[in-house]
């Protein structure tokens, strides 16, 4: 869907300019922010080959309970792949680079790297026909990477061994809730085709698993609407800490 995928490079270059006005000091290079997004649409295109070569259909776990299944599915055919490699990637592209100086500068580093996988994903399914305008306007991905380069940040900073776990973590975790309950409610419809003719709420609670049917979908919309509300907030803390000059707070000396 060709207007899914101009939502979405017209809600990226809307957040990467915000960003990128955002940083203390001085602004990033040209040269680094195209590292910064071509890495993060790198780390895209490796769980792609990975999934063709190791194959986990979420179908796996549709024979379980449709939450459970939802969790497991989310958590091993999503979430944990591309966030591990997201921050690979991610920890590749600040390596040694000069221009990272402070916490906020990783954050924002960080940001970029979503930028590049959010977009590049999204020309993905809609190539696979597989996209939404829903989706284009909910980028996920840059949320979870503000975690990642907070928890980062804040690892350079003070040193602590935590925060690198929880800047792997975190995403991992957030990821895996947001892509539970809209796989949980797959699992529990089985045939999504079904809905077209249901036209009661005793013809939902009839279907096998129409208990979980309520539940799941206002999961969805708070999932949804918690993401947007977050992201909006962790923009809004940008542009806080920005003002306030978080550049004293300097990463460690050495570069990874």
């Amino acid at each position: 869907m060709i207007l899914a995928v101009l939502v979405s490079l017209i809600i990226s270059i809307v957040i990467l300019s915000f960003l990128l006005k955002k940083k203390p000091g001085e602004r990033f290079s040209k040269k680094t922010v195209w590292r910064f997004v071509l890495f993060g649409a790198l780390s895209l295109i490796v769980p792609l080959a990975l999934s063709m070569v190791f194959p986990i259909n979420p179908d796996t776990f549709s024979h379980l309970n449709p939450l459970l299944g939802g969790f497991l599915a989310s958590l091993l055919t999503a979430a944990l792949s591309e966030e591990l490699i997201k921050y690979f990637f991610f920890r590749l592209a600040v390596r040694k680079n000069a221009e990272v100086r402070c916490w906020l500068d990783a954050i924002i580093a960080a940001m970029l790297v979503a930028i590049g996988f959010t977009f590049l994903e999204d020309v993905e399914f809609a190539i696979s026909g597989d996209t939404t305008l829903l989706r284009a306007f909910l980028p996920g991905h840059i949320l979870f990477q503000f975690l990642m380069g907070y928890y980062y940040g804040k690892a350079r900073v003070t040193g602590k061994v935590k925060y690198h776990v929880l800047s792997l973590l975190v995403p991992i975790l957030v990821h895996t809730l947001f892509d539970t309950f809209i796989i949980s409610l797959k699992f529990a419809i089985g045939d999504v085709s079904v809905l077209s003719s249901i036209t009661t709420m005793e013809e939902i609670t009839a279907l096998p698993n129409g208990g979980y049917m309520i539940p799941l979908v206002v999961g969805i919309i708070v999932t949804m609407l918690g993401m947007v509300i977050w992201l909006i907030v962790a923009l809004a803390k940008i542009s806080k800490w920005s003002k306030n000059g978080q550049k004293q707070e300097l990463l460690a000396a050495s570069n990874d």
